[in-house]
């Protein structure tokens, strides 16, 4: 969405907002009395500033909200489903050339779901483990 930067003729701060709102009656957000915003292209001295963002992964959102699963209640079943999609979406982020985003959260992904996987892993073994010693000596008394 494309932005316009301007000074407020009474305050002097910093305005933004909407190129779409250029030419039309606003408050100023510093000193609230009422401004037009000024039309970029009758008046060179407005900066235009136009802001892109980039779209997040939709892997890399999986990834998270897989891992955070698998930390609270499902383990392995939603754990591994998010180190996969973690990855993937790793791979087409770095290959994107910047044009779409979402390392952090692929990365946190992936590190939560590889702690869950531990810690299920460490759980099931210890009292997978426990049972199993329960059981020899109910066998064995």
């Amino acid at each position: 969405m494309a932005k316009l930067e301007f000074s407020c003729p009474m305050c002097n701060g910093t305005v933004e907002t909407s190129l779409d709102t250029a030419g039309e009656m606003m408050a100023c957000p510093h000193c609230t009395k009422a401004i037009r915003a000024p039309s970029p292209q009758g008046n060179p001295a407005v900066t235009r500033t136009i802001v892109q963002t980039t779209p997040t992964s939709g892997l890399a959102i999986w990834s998270f909200i897989l891992a955070l699963f698998s930390i609270l209640c499902f383990g392995i079943f939603t754990g591994l489903p998010a180190v996969i999609c973690g990855h993937l979406a790793l791979g087409r982020i770095r290959s994107s050339a910047g044009t779409l985003g979402g390392q952090g959260l692929a990365m946190a992904g992936l590190v939560i779901a590889y702690i869950s996987i531990g810690l299920w892993t460490l759980y099931l073994l210890l009292f997978g483990g426990l049972a199993f010693l329960g059981s020899l000596a109910e066998m064995s008394g």
